[in-house]
């Protein structure tokens, strides 16, 4: 398990959590861990937040096997 520190403007988002037909952090969020470990990866927030709010400070993480630090 790997903790992630966020810092974000939600001015242009839903919030953080995926909704049918929104733009939210998360997915953003999950989009590009995709592209970075090359597989679909889901990450968990701390919370949620509404529409245009934005965070500091905000955790989530995301589970990885070992085999993929290297």
């Amino acid at each position: 398990r790997i903790a992630i520190e966020l810092a974000y403007d939600g001015s242009a988002y839903s919030g953080w959590q995926i909704q049918p037909g929104q733009l939210s952090i998360q997915e953003k969020i999950q989009e590009s861990l995709g592209r970075l470990l090359g597989r679909e990866t889901k990450v968990t927030g701390c919370g949620r937040t509404d529409t245009g709010v934005h965070a500091l400070h905000y955790m989530a993480h995301i589970d990885i096997e070992q085999s993929e630090l290297h």
